[in-house]
C-alpha cells in the first residue's frame, strides 16, 4: 500500500493468470517485488545487498505464470524464480558476449526481457546485441547485433548488424516472433522473427522531438515499450521528452498521447 517504499523501480511485468498481480524490479534496493492488490512483498533478493540480485531491471513472466525471469544487470546474469527456487538461468557473472548453455554463456549488463510462446524463448536486450535464451535448457545464442562495435550509427540489415544499444525495453509479437526494441534512445527497431533482419521503423540516431512519419520522428532517451492488445500499436516511453509516444505499426506514423 502507500507505506511501501521503492528505490529506482525499473522493469514491470503483469501476471498472466488474470489476477491483480504485478512484479517490479526494485533496482536500487537489489530486489524483486510483488504487488498483489495493495500488498507489496519482496520475493527475491536481499534489500540493500547485491549478492543475490544486482541492480535488476527487466522482468518477464512465463506463459503459465510459474516462472518469473529478471535481468540482474549488475551481475551480468538472467535469474529465474520458480516457486521458492531462485537460480541463475544464464550468464557467467562476468561481462561478455559468448554463446553457450547456462553459466557457460556470458552477458553484458542485460536489461530488457521479453518472452515468446512455449516452450519459451526469452529475448534479452544487452550492450550491442539482442540475445535469445531457450528457457528449458538455458541455451543462449545471439539473435541480432554484434559485440565489439564502436560505431553509433543505426545500420539496418541481417544478423551481425550494428545494433547500437538495445538496453531499453523490448517486446515480442507472439504470432510472428518479431522483436521490437528501443535502440540508443533515439530509434525504434524490429528484428524479423524468421529472417532476423534488423529494420529501423521509427527515429534514427538523431536526438530530438518530432511526431509524424515514423522515420522522420525524433526521440530523446526512448526506453520502455509496450504493444497494444491487437499488436498494431507500439507505445514508447520517451524519457527526456517527458511523453508517451505511439507508433502505429500499420501506417508508420508517430504521435504523442
Amino acid at each position: 500500500g502507500p507505506f511501501a517504499g521503492f528505490n529506482t523501480s525499473l522493469g514491470l511485468a503483469a501476471s498472466v493468470t488474470g489476477a491483480s498481480v504485478a512484479y517490479i524490479a526494485d533496482s536500487g534496493n537489489h530486489v524483486l517485488r510483488k504487488i498483489d492488490g495493495t500488498t507489496v512483498t519482496t520475493i527475491a533478493g536481499t534489500p540493500g545487498s547485491p549478492q543475490a540480485l544486482h541492480t535488476p531491471s527487466g522482468v518477464a513472466v512465463s506463459s503459465d505464470g510459474a516462472s518469473i525471469y529478471v535481468a540482474s544487470t549488475g551481475s551480468h546474469r538472467v535469474m529465474r524464480l520458480y516457486g521458492s527456487l531462485f537460480e541463475t538461468l544464464c550468464g557467467s557473472g562476468a561481462p561478455g558476449h559468448a554463446d553457450g548453455v547456462g553459466n557457460a554463456a556470458s552477458l553484458t549488463s542485460p536489461r530488457g526481457l521479453a518472452i515468446w510462446r512455449a516452450p519459451e524463448i526469452l529475448f534479452v536486450g544487452q550492450s550491442r546485441t539482442v540475445r535469445a535464451v531457450f528457457a528449458p535448457d538455458s541455451h543462449v545464442r545471439t539473435h541480432a547485433g554484434q559485440s565489439g562495435l564502436a560505431s553509433t550509427a543505426v545500420v539496418d540489415g541481417g544478423y551481425g548488424t550494428n545494433v547500437v544499444n538495445p538496453t531499453g525495453g523490448l517486446v515480442v509479437v507472439q504470432a510472428t516472433g518479431e522483436v521490437y526494441f528501443t535502440d540508443g534512445g533515439t530509434a525504434v527497431r524490429v528484428v524479423g522473427g524468421v529472417s532476423r533482419v534488423v529494420t529501423t521503423i521509427a527515429g534514427s540516431n538523431v536526438t530530438g522531438f518530432a511526431d509524424g512519419p515514423a522515420r522522420l520522428a525524433r526521440f530523446n532517451e526512448a526506453d520502455g515499450v509496450a504493444l497494444s492488445a491487437c499488436d498494431t500499436e507500439l507505445y514508447v516511453a520517451d524519457a527526456r521528452n517527458h511523453r508517451v509516444r505511439r507508433l502505429n505499426l500499420r501506417s508508420l506514423v508517430v504521435d504523442s498521447i
